[in-house]
């Protein structure tokens, strides 16, 4: 029973040595594992300066202090300064939601922020035409609408983004690639709206 006791305080003594070493190798190798730490982010967009039909993809870039990069689009947090002109996904997809207007968007990714300013162009005004002046009963006509965007006028075909209605359904109908139907004589207007903006024209439908 002497034996063993010596025995066992003896391997106790000659562990403790082992044990802190083995605790200060521990230390040196989880320092060596550190990961490099997030020193700034940045984006970039599709486009800055848009018009308010159309969409912006961001893409989102977090340094770091050795010097490396990495995509991290899907991991930031994404948001916008007014969700009333337009929203932003978590992948970094902008959709106006509105007739347009300038929008901060910002990016937060480590505690690091990056905001830019986003110019929509808004839709001022909504021109109608057709492909002919002369509508008869019983026929179909391809209408179009041309909307104008910002102080410019820049113009775009947006014939399947804006919602048709017809004055007399008994006369015309169109549907919403801006084909019309005639059904009966008479004079109807044709409507269009998009983002509170809206265009109209007076169409006279002969035998």
């Amino acid at each position: 029973m002497k034996i063993t006791f010596k025995y066992i305080n003896t391997a106790l003594f000659l562990g403790i040595p082992l044990l802190f070493l083995s605790a200060c190798g521990g230390e040196k190798n989880n320092t060596d594992r550190l990961l490099p730490k997030v020193e700034a982010i940045e984006f970039s967009a599709t486009a800055m300066d848009i018009l308010s039909i159309e969409t912006i993809q961001f893409s989102a870039l977090a340094l770091y202090s050795d010097q490396s990069s990495r995509d991290v689009t899907s991991n930031v947090t994404w948001s916008v300064s007014n969700r009333e002109s337009a929203i932003i996904n978590t992948d970094g997809f902008l959709i106006p939601n509105g007739p347009g207007g300038d929008v901060n968007v910002t990016a937060g990714y480590g505690g690091y922020y990056r905001t830019e300013t986003v110019t929509i162009r808004p839709l001022t005004v909504i021109m109608l035409s057709a492909e002919d002046e002369n509508f008869t009963t019983n026929s179909t006509y391809q209408l179009s609408a041309t909307g104008y965007f910002g102080d410019d006028n820049l113009t775009e075909d947006i014939t399947s983004r804006v919602l048709w209605s017809t004055s007399d359904a008994n006369i015309s109908v169109v549907d919403i690639n801006g084909l019309m139907y005639t059904f009966n004589v008479g004079e109807v207007d044709v409507n269009t709206t998009l983002f509170d903006i809206n265009g109209s024209v007076e169409l006279n439908i002969t035998e």
